[in-house]
């Protein structure tokens, strides 16, 4: 199947947009969670209850993270006309 399109050379196609990138996000994420088991699992080495609410650099994004950055995003300009999302 071919698909043609055919723009004017005099018109100027612009838009506004986010993108979003690697954005991997773990629905299974605990914010007690060991590092090591990618901050899936609690561990009695968790001694000093350290709460992770938006990740751990070792450990995929948490939704609460996702969430914030998409808010954030939206404060700072909330005028776009699509979103652009990678990875």
């Amino acid at each position: 199947m071919k698909i043609e399109f055919h723009f004017p050379f005099s018109r100027v196609l612009s838009g506004h947009f986010w993108v979003l990138s690697d954005a991997h996000v773990d629905m299974q994420y605990r914010a007690d969670g060991d590092p090591a088991s990618r901050c899936r699992n609690q561990t009695l080495n968790n001694l000093k209850k350290v709460f992770r609410k938006f990740g751990h650099f070792q450990c995929d994004t948490p939704i609460e993270l996702l969430i914030s950055a998409i808010s954030a995003a939206k404060r700072l300009d909330s005028d776009v006309d699509f979103v652009i999302w990678l990875g």
